[in-house]
């Protein structure tokens, strides 16, 4: 019942709030409602991705497993070769003791052996005669092991590269298959195996120094060899450790490595070449065959031990290559497994 117009509000009753108006009923709909739309992505500065061979470094390394970024630094190298040899130690090691080591200590036995004094001869006409047929005879058979050591060498020195970048792409290096690559690839190395160790041979019997130039120019022939068919490997390592603006660089990090090198066996083959000298003293006189056989046991061995330095040589020579090609081009640690071939 409504109050009549004009009467006053009765003060005993509720109050009441005003009242709001309900919203308008939408259609009925039986599809559910759209899914909110994803955000973009944030977009790089100029709208590019960044190769992953120019990314910079990060913590513990670059971003790729072998080749550094260009205009990396010294400290960025002496990193990644201490990443390269983490990764791949055990295998360059295993590598270098059966692909170089021990071919070099077969040769070191045999020149000893083979009668370059004139202990024992085949001809045994005269003490002349006996002396020239010990020596030549020596020297043919040292020449041969010489040369056969070179063609294991090569083979070793592309088994170990193979392992090292399978290794990098986290692909696995089993002994095995590493040399059958090795061998597969040995004629490539080989020839330039001989040239280089010829000419440092050469370049050390003149005063020193010439042979130290001479190995840092020919230390990449190897890498060149496996990955850039096609090249001359002595002027392709001579260029590309003479570059002008990188020459000074290339030369503090080659040169640590074969000073690591120089040392190493400079202080192995004092220690067993004094070894060698007392027993083989003991054993005969000088150029009796009791002599030969007693150094040259103990010259294989010093030259058996000289496998981790050249398994340092392989680890932080690499790297190194690799830092020096990116400058040119950009190149991956995929680019240089497919270089490597079958």
């Amino acid at each position: 019942m409504s109050m009549p117009p004009g009467l006053p509000p009765d003060p005993n009753a509720p109050p009441t709030a005003p009242m709001t108006p309900l919203p308008p009923t939408p259609p009925f709909s039986s599809a559910p409602p759209p899914p909110p739309a994803p955000a973009a992505p944030p977009q790089p500065a100029g709208g590019y991705a960044v190769p992953p061979q120019y990314m910079p470094a990060m913590a513990g390394g670059s971003v790729d497993p072998l080749v550094l970024p260009a205009g990396s630094s010294f400290g960025a190298w002496f990193a990644k070769v201490q990443e390269v040899a983490k990764r791949s130690w055990k295998s360059a090691l295993i590598i270098c003791t059966l692909g170089i080591a021990v071919p070099s200590a077969a040769v070191s036995l045999v020149s000893w052996l083979g009668g370059w004094g004139a202990g024992w001869s085949v001809t045994s006409v005269g003490s002349l005669s006996a002396a020239i047929g010990s020596l030549f005879l020596g020297l043919l058979i040292t020449l041969v092991a010489s040369i056969a050591a070179c063609y294991v060498a090569a083979a070793g020195w592309a088994a170990g590269t193979w392992a090292l970048v399978r290794e990098a792409s986290g692909q696995p290096a089993g002994l095995g298959p590493a040399f059958s690559y090795g061998f597969k690839r040995a004629m490539a190395l080989f020839p330039w195996t001989v040239l280089a160790a010829i000419a440092y041979t050469i370049g050390s019997a003149c005063f020193f120094l010439p042979g130290v130039y001479l190995a840092f120019g020919f230390s990449l022939f190897g890498f060149v060899a496996i990955f850039e068919r096609g090249q001359n490997p002595v002027s392709r390592s001579f260029g590309l450790t003479h570059k002008s603006d990188t020459i000074g660089p290339t030369l503090g990090k080659i040169g640590i490595l074969f000073g690591v090198y120089l040392a190493y066996t400079l202080v192995i083959g004092l220690i067993f070449g004094a070894i060698a000298l007392a027993t083989a003293i003991a054993a005969g006189s000088i150029g009796s065959f009791g002599y030969n056989i007693g150094y040259g046991l103990f010259d294989a061995i010093s030259s058996l031990l000289a496998a981790p330095v050249f398994a340092v040589l392989l680890l932080g020579l690499l790297p190194t290559y690799a830092e020096l090609r990116a400058r040119e081009a950009p190149l991956s640690t995929e680019q240089l497994q497919q270089e490597l071939g079958a």
